[in-house]
C-alpha cells in the first residue's frame, strides 16, 4: 500500500500540459483517393567533386534556396552550393571563431533575410543572404529555476527541463521565430521515469519556438499524439516531423499514421492522412534508455516509421517519407494535395524532398549501392 501511495503521489504531482492538444476531438478532414502504389520515375544527378576544395565530409543535410542545391556539411561547418545539374558553384562559411566562421553546424533553415544555423552545442548563427555572419548567440531556455528545483519539481510546462532533440531533423522559420524539435530527458520525467511514461507522452512538448533576435524559448507546442499511449515504452520512435507554410504548421510523429495541421495563430488543429502501405509496425518496447540507444539504428531499419515531411508552397503539395521496415529495399513517399492522399511511390532509401524549381522537384536519398559514396540528388515531376 505504501509503495502504491508513493507511486500515486509521484505521478499525480506532475502538472498537466497547459498547451495540450485534444487529439480525440479534433476534426479528421482527409479525403482519401484511390491511388496506385508504383515506382517514381527519377532522374539521378551525381554531385560533382573535381578537386579537394569542393569535397565534402558526406555528413550533412541538403536543402534548396530557389535554383541552388545546398549541402550543409556538419563536419566542416560549411555549405556547399550546386546548380540543378549538380555542378559545384561555391562554398560558404567554415569552422572557427573568425568574422565569417561558425563554431559548428547541425541544422540549417532559410529565413526571410538569409539562413539560421544551430550547432550541436546549442549555439545559433544568423547568416544574411550573402552568406555573411550577422549574429552569434545561443539557445536561451528562458527559465529562472535552479537545477535543484527543476530536478525535484518536474513539470512539462517548465522550459528549463527541455533540450534540443537532435534525433529529429526538422527545423523551420515562421515570422521571425525559429521552430526547433525539443525533448525532456529529466531524470524522473522521461520515456521511462518512475512510472511516468504515459504522462510524458501525453503532456511533454515536442516543438519549441525561439525568438529570432535572441533565440529565447517563448512557446512550446505539440505534445505527442494518442498513438503513444498504446505502448509502455516507445522511446526509439518518439520523434516529431514538421514543416511550415504561411501560418500553417504541418506535423506528425514517427509512429503515427496521421498528419496534423495547426494554425500557428490560434492553435486550432485538424488531422488528415493515412498509413503507408506494407509498414511493419510491430514495434519492440525497449525498457530502458540504454537499451533504446543500443538498438536505435537497428530498430529504425527493421520497423516501419515516418521520417520526413516537406511542404512545397509553389505547388501546394505535401510530401511524407516513410520506411517500410523488414527486408524491403525501398522506402515510400506519400503525396498529399489539400489533405487528400493523391499518390504513393516506391523510392530509394532515406528519400527526402528538399525543394522545387520548375518543372522539377528535387530530393536527397541513398544510391542503393553501399560501396558507392558519390553524392546524389534525385529529380522528378508529378502527374
Amino acid at each position: 500500500m505504501l509503495v502504491f501511495l508513493l507511486c500515486w503521489w509521484g505521478c499525480s504531482s506532475i502538472p498537466d500540459a497547459n498547451n495540450k492538444i485534444d487529439y480525440k476531438h479534433i476534426p479528421y478532414v482527409s479525403n482519401e483517393s484511390d491511388c496506385k502504389i508504383e515506382s517514381l520515375a527519377l532522374d539521378t544527378i551525381f554531385i560533382s567533386s573535381e578537386n579537394e576544395n569542393d569535397m565534402t565530409s558526406l555528413d550533412g543535410v541538403y536543402f534548396m534556396k530557389k535554383d541552388t542545391i545546398c549541402f550543409a556539411d556538419r563536419q566542416l561547418a560549411s555549405v556547399f552550393c550546386y546548380d540543378t545539374s549538380g555542378k559545384f558553384l561555391r562554398t560558404h562559411l567554415s569552422l572557427g571563431r573568425g568574422p565569417n566562421e561558425i563554431l559548428g553546424l547541425y541544422s540549417i533553415t532559410p529565413s526571410e533575410e538569409g539562413y539560421i544555423i544551430v550547432d550541436a552545442s546549442w549555439n545559433t548563427f544568423v547568416i544574411d543572404s550573402n552568406w555573411k555572419k550577422k549574429l552569434s548567440s545561443r539557445i536561451d531556455w528562458n527559465t529562472d529555476k535552479s537545477d535543484k528545483y527543476l530536478l525535484n519539481h518536474p513539470d512539462p510546462n517548465e522550459n528549463g527541463i527541455y533540450e534540443y532533440e537532435f534525433s529529429s531533423k526538422s527545423m523551420d522559420w515562421w515570422k521571425g521565430r525559429l521552430l526547433i524539435p525539443i525533448v525532456t530527458e529529466h531524470v524522473t520525467y522521461n520515456a521511462y521515469g518512475q512510472g511516468r511514461s504515459k504522462h510524458f507522452y501525453e503532456h511533454s512538448y515536442t516543438i519549441g519556438m525561439l525568438q529570432g533576435n535572441d533565440f529565447k524559448l517563448v512557446r512550446m507546442i505539440c505534445p505527442r499524439s494518442p498513438v503513444y499511449l498504446e505502448y509502455e515504452y516507445l522511446s526509439g520512435f518518439k520523434g516529431v516531423l514538421f514543416t511550415v507554410c504561411d501560418d500553417s504548421l504541418f506535423f506528425s510523429f514517427e509512429a503515427d499514421s496521421k498528419i496534423y495541421r495547426m494554425d500557428l495563430n490560434d492553435e486550432k488543429v485538424v488531422a488528415f492522412g493515412c498509413a503507408g502501405e506494407d509498414m511493419n509496425t510491430d514495434y519492440p518496447e525497449r525498457k530502458s534508455l540504454e537499451e533504446s540507444d543500443e538498438y536505435l539504428w537497428e530498430d529504425h531499419q527493421k520497423y516501419g516509421h515516418y521520417y520526413d515531411l516537406k511542404y512545397i508552397p509553389e505547388t501546394s503539395v505535401l510530401f511524407r517519407s516513410f520506411r517500410h521496415g523488414g527486408s524491403c529495399k525501398e522506402d515510400g513517399l506519400q503525396v498529399y494535395k489539400n489533405t487528400c492522399l493523391v499518390a504513393e511511390y516506391k523510392v530509394p532509401k532515406e528519400f527526402k524532398v528538399i525543394g522545387y524549381f520548375p518543372p522539377y522537384y528535387y530530393a536527397a536519398g541513398e544510391t542503393g549501392d553501399e560501396e558507392d559514396e558519390r553524392m546524389v540528388i534525385y529529380r522528378f515531376s508529378l502527374f
